[in-house]
């Protein structure tokens, strides 16, 4: 790992360097304060966030300072070592902690492809044979311990898998109803044969309005 503006970032990553230097000491700490602080608008409680594509943390770390609790997840384990040292201090009580899987529609596995250079841009192959990290996929409604807890806010990143997340927590989003911001960027949904904004399509499906677009990432709410 090293250290670039306060933020603990894998070795590799050259792609974000720019971006943390420019937007530091942004309205809420990161480096697209400007998205966070949009979708922030549609947001009615306060008592739960889920980051779905947590990667070291860029959005988990300031979500803290909104909401009483924050639900992580990140499939990468280089990534989850970040996040642990950007969200978790000595002197932070509780320890927080990152979950270790790719929320998905089913169960199963698949091979994770992550980029040198840009450790973002890390996605789930459809294959699932493959060499090197995989990625255990989970059910969010089917998570135990976490399904039946309230969610106001929920973030997606999943470098075009986005889709296949939502799904799986259809349950929680029809029973909270929170404030979502998606990412949709061209070309990425593709990868699995989906449209670029089906999750945004899919979303509107279920009765949530599309509030804003910022740079590929959709802003929705019920309200």
């Amino acid at each position: 790992m090293k250290q670039v503006e306060g933020w603990w970032l894998p070795d590799h990553e050259e792609h974000l360097l720019p971006f943390l230097t420019s937007e530091k000491g942004g309205p809420v700490g990161t480096y697209q304060a400007h998205k966070l602080s949009a979708a922030l608008k549609y947001v009615r409680g306060w008592r739960r966030a889920v980051d779905v594509g947590a990667h070291v943390g860029l959005w988990s770390r300031p979500l803290w300072g909104f909401f009483q609790d924050v639900v992580a997840f990140e499939p990468v384990a280089g990534h989850r070592d970040c996040w642990q040292a950007n969200i978790a201090p000595p002197n932070r009580v509780p320890p927080r902690t990152v979950l270790p899987w790719a929320l998905h529609e089913r169960e199963g596995a698949a091979a994770i492809h992550v980029s040198t250079g840009s450790s973002g841009d890390a996605w789930l192959r459809s294959e699932e044979a493959g060499e090197g990290e995989r990625a255990e996929l989970r059910v969010y409604d089917s998570l135990p311990a976490i399904r039946d807890l309230p969610v106001d806010f929920v973030k997606l990143d999943c470098e075009g898998g986005e889709l296949f997340a939502l799904r799986g927590m259809e349950r929680m989003l029809q029973r909270d109803r929170p404030a979502v911001i998606v990412e949709q960027k061209p070309g990425r949904a593709a990868r699995y044969g989906l449209g670029e904004t089906e999750a945004v399509t899919w979303l509107e499906a279920m009765g949530a309005t599309l509030r804003e677009e910022i740079g590929g990432d959709y802003i929705l709410s019920w309200w």
